[in-house]
């Protein structure tokens, strides 16, 4: 199994293996790397390297806190252990709060940004509240009868899409995981810090895709990312989907990634 190892943490990646230019992409909250299944087919002219942030997936550890900059430093760290130099730095949601650290900790590694379904802020006192409610009931409630309604309506809200085909496998993956861990990962959102005033220094470009029916974010908090960002940034806004547009409407998604991906500077060629 490919994992890094870290002073506190074993981080799981999968690497693609192609020999174009690297892309690595992270996840949002209670997903794994499994959300960009229907990316690799379309990105299979790339490097496509993806991984389980800590206490998601297979990545696990004995840290009792961390945050983002600690997990961006753990994104880094699987390119290091690759040898890759620079690379493309992508993120879902709480992925995206990753790869904008990454882009801010190591500017030179970072060809550009592909933003799903994210922002740069922190949380209103309102936000903290609410998701740290809403998680702490997600682990009392585990083995409850009031556990598998609660998956349902997080499965609704934070993936969309169709029940069957989208949120059926990630409810199962949920109902079947222990959650005893995860009280670290929830401090972690919970308590994020705003890197709103840090945008200006990342110059490459970015691209930004999100739904248009997507609650996580209002339209003011990915505005103000996009004014901010140092680099030339292309929006679009999957008008079908909300929060999980790339899992969901990947028919609609993956012809933005390749063309806004095909027309980047030439990066360094990879190979494994």
């Amino acid at each position: 199994m490919p994992f890094i190892e870290t002073s506190d943490s074993s981080v799981f990646y999968e690497d693609s293996g192609g020999t174009g230019p690297a892309i690595i992409i992270s996840h949002g909250f209670l997903m794994d790397h499994r959300m960009f299944d229907a990316q690799v087919e379309a990105l299979s002219d790339y490097r496509l390297i993806r991984w389980d942030t800590r206490n998601h997936g297979r990545s696990h550890g004995n840290a009792t806190a961390y945050s983002f900059w600690d997990q961006a430093r753990d994104g880094l760290a699987i390119l290091d252990h690759l040898g890759i130099d620079d690379a493309v730095f992508g993120g879902h949601s709480q992925g995206g709060f990753i790869a904008l650290r990454m882009a801010l900790l190591s500017p030179s590694a970072c060809r550009g940004l592909i933003l799903f379904g994210t922002a740069a802020g922190a949380y209103t006192d309102r936000e903290r509240e609410g998701y740290r409610r809403m998680f702490t009931r997600w682990i009392e409630g585990i083995g409850s009868p009031d556990f598998e309604p609660m998956v349902w309506a997080l499965a609704s809200s934070m993936i969309g899409g169709d029940r069957e085909r989208d949120q059926i496998p990630w409810r199962d993956r949920w109902l079947e995981r222990d959650w005893s861990d995860f009280a670290p990962a929830i401090d972690c959102l919970v308590e994020h810090d705003s890197v709103e005033d840090l945008l200006a220094e990342i110059r490459s470009p970015a691209l930004v895709v999100r739904g248009a029916a997507d609650q996580a974010f209002s339209d003011a908090s990915v505005n103000e990312m996009v004014a901010r960002l140092g680099g030339p940034t292309e929006v679009r806004v999957i008008e079908q989907s909300s929060h999980g547009a790339n899992l969901t409407h990947p028919d609609l998604v993956n012809p933005i990634l390749t063309r806004w991906l095909s027309q980047l500077p030439a990066g360094t060629p990879t190979h494994t």
